[in-house]
């Protein structure tokens, strides 16, 4: 592509804030290793299935134990930067929201918002094959009349299996060549045999035309988000007084366990003139790691 001006189309962002919203965007943790500007990047689920299982009811003052209902968001929402582009702007009209977001409201709790909005925007494609229903093309173009060309916010996609047969003729700007097969990009890919979506909810393939399930928020938020909706879901405050075997190697990865009821770590301070620990704590009923 000798003839593509990549300087002159690509959208304006800072790295700080494209790894920031690829952080949010799938729900990933990033921490320092032991090498020096090296850093590891994983998705909060393996992360926390990293860490141990350590029951601490010996060492908790029980007198020190408060426990009290989470305060429950009123809204939970998963945006995209706003398109400009024509299709998106149509299934905007014609579904009332966004393509590719998810939004929830719960009026019944006072918790505030919960909101994840991406810098990137999302591109809905169009499937343009009618003979085979397998070439997807997306447009960076603004309503009619004037489909006007427009630089997107950043756009990240898929790179899915190459596709066959399609026929279409693709000019590079010094010639037009029949294309009978394409590795199509869009919000799709398969990986080890499942099917996972850029989009944060459930939305219709545009190769194929079913709903996908794998979304964003099903594999990176959900469990967060059912446990702390759950009923049973407590926050808990206590004092504890750990010995330097505990204190060493307690870290924040690991699921705590008091009276056989299992709590993640939700926020801890300790004084090291005394050793004593203030917990807040959130029951955790996603099943996962090893007990100590």
């Amino acid at each position: 592509m000798a003839n593509f001006d990549f300087n002159s189309s690509a959208p304006d962002i800072t790295i700080a804030d494209w790894l920031s919203g690829t952080l949010k965007q799938f729900n990933l943790t990033c921490y320092p290793t032991e090498n020096e500007l090296e850093y590891q990047i994983e998705p909060l689920q393996e992360w926390y299935q990293s860490g141990d299982t350590i029951d601490i009811t010996q060492y908790v003052d029980t007198d020190s134990i408060k426990v009290d209902r989470p305060k429950l968001y009123n809204e939970v929402s998963f945006e995209w930067q706003e398109s400009k582009s024509f299709i998106n702007e149509a299934y905007k009209e014609a579904n009332e929201k966004q393509y590719g977001a998810l939004q929830e409201v719960f009026p019944q709790y006072d918790g505030g918002k919960y909101q994840i909005k991406l810098p990137f925007e999302t591109l809905l494609f169009s499937n343009i094959d009618t003979a085979n229903n397998n070439l997807i093309v997306g447009y960076c173009l603004t309503k009619s009349p004037n489909y006007k060309p427009y630089i997107p916010k950043p756009v990240k996609l898929y790179l899915q299996d190459e596709v066959s047969p399609v026929f279409f003729y693709f000019d590079d700007g010094t010639g037009a060549s029949l294309i009978s097969s394409y590795l199509p990009f869009g919000q799709e890919v398969v990986y080890n045999s499942a099917l996972f979506t850029l989009n944060f909810g459930s939305e219709f393939s545009t190769l194929d035309s079913t709903p996908k399930e794998n979304s964003l928020y099903s594999v990176y938020y959900k469990p967060y988000l059912v446990n702390l909706f759950r009923s049973k879901t407590r926050i808990v405050t206590c004092k504890a007084k750990f010995p330097i075997s505990v204190m060493t190697r307690l870290s924040l990865e690991d699921a705590l366990i008091i009276r056989d009821k299992k709590y993640r770590i939700n926020d801890l301070k300790t004084d090291l003139t005394n050793g004593v620990t203030n917990l807040v704590l959130i029951s955790d009923f996603v099943p996962d790691a090893r007990r100590i």
